[in-house]
């Protein structure tokens, strides 16, 4: 059965900017095994092929006491000293490194404790590479590795009960404890389609003489950020753009396919509790989508701790929530997803907007049927 939404883009030639993100931690075999690097002692001949074999390679790096960050020829890589995060989009098949990473984390007297996976619909799902045009393959993928553990999947819907969000949770016993001893772990993802041309032309770069830098500044990305944190940003040519960010443990990562047809645009925060993020992630949603422009987000925030203070995220300015889904795993972490669109009421805003300005192309319009059509579907 193909997951795809119903608004899945059709065109040939398109780039898939929606990414699939990996996260495993890990937990030392015994105490006397542990070490004070942990995954962050992988090589780089060794960080090289796994990323080798999900199709993707390192443009550019940046370190700190916590974390090595990567950018990568498509999206990130981030390495803890027992967690690893590897998201790519395109055509990537991260799950093809999964067996090499555990054989390589063995190595380090390392074991896997708990496993996330997740990604948004594809815009293009069934030129993607197996096991990543069905869900249900990559479950059963993920499960004969993590299938040990307690493992659940779900597909989170989104506007008009489609698909759009998917998520797989697999946890050992007592990763509670771990999260108790290390402090919990909060994730936001944010995916935007259909970006503003205001905010995508400042992602071309055909000469190959635009900085990542200077798309950073132009493009107020750089305006996201507290100043705390440290940023890596790399211009892709003929197009593109990725940036990653890092504050002590704390992580940020932004790409950007700008084509109009497939625009599409990701940001993704990471953080401890005690960090300051932790108080300001709902400003921090409202400013990205400020910017971004999107006609449509999608958000999903992961909690390993979920607080008294409210895990849904207002409306942002100039947006309509459509959907949102709480979720309580097994395990204790919370996953909360939200859907918006742009408009503050009737679909047929949003058809002005493509129709009688040239912030969006035309062919956006298809997305957003008349609420005549949306009648007719439901009789």
């Amino acid at each position: 059965m193909d997951y795809s939404d119903t608004f899945a883009t059709t065109d040939a030639d398109g780039f898939e900017g929606v990414e699939k993100r990996l996260e495993v931690a890990f937990t030392p075999v015994d105490m006397e095994s542990d070490t004070q690097d942990g995954l962050r002692l992988l090589s780089r001949p060794q960080i090289s092929s796994l990323l080798e074999l999900a199709g993707c390679t390192i443009v550019s790096e940046l370190h700190n006491e916590h974390v090595d960050s990567y950018i990568l020829s498509e999206s990130s890589l981030f390495v803890y000293r027992h967690r690893i995060i590897l998201k790519t989009c395109g055509r990537t098949q991260v799950l093809q490194c999964v067996s090499l990473l555990l054989n390589y984390a063995s190595g380090l007297s390392l074991k896997p404790c708990f496993c996330r996976y997740t990604h948004g619909s594809f815009l293009f799902p069934l030129k993607q590479p197996f096991p990543h045009s069905w869900f249900e393959v990559e479950v059963q993928c993920l499960d004969s590795f993590f299938g040990y553990m307690d493992t659940e999947a779900h597909s989170l819907d989104g506007e008009h009960g489609q698909p759009a969000w998917y998520v797989y949770c697999a946890a050992a016993d007592g990763y509670g404890t771990s999260i108790a001893d290390h402090g919990p772990l909060c994730t936001l993802e944010i995916g935007m389609t259909f970006l503003s041309r205001d905010f995508t032309r400042h992602f071309f770069n055909e000469s190959g003489r635009q900085t990542g830098s200077a798309m950073t500044e132009v493009s107020c990305i750089s305006k996201i950020f507290p100043s705390s944190f440290v940023l890596d940003d790399f211009a892709f040519t003929p197009c593109g753009y990725s940036m990653n960010a890092i504050d002590r443990e704390a992580l940020s990562t932004i790409h950007v396919t700008p084509e109009d047809t497939w625009s599409y645009g990701s940001f993704e925060a990471v953080w401890r509790s005690s960090h300051s993020l932790g108080d300001s992630w709902q400003k921090l949603v409202e400013t990205v989508i400020s910017i971004f422009r999107p006609l449509r987000a999608v958000l999903s925030l992961h909690e390993e701790a979920p607080s008294s203070r409210a895990s849904s995220c207002p409306n942002p300015s100039g947006y309509v929530c459509n959907s949102t889904k709480r979720k309580e795993m097994q395990h204790g972490t919370v996953v909360t997803f939200q859907a918006f669109h742009r408009s503050l009421a009737r679909q047929k805003k949003v058809k002005d907007i493509i129709r009688d300005t040239t912030e969006y192309p035309a062919s956006c319009e298809a997305l957003f049927p008349s609420p005549h059509e949306h009648s007719a579907e439901g009789a």
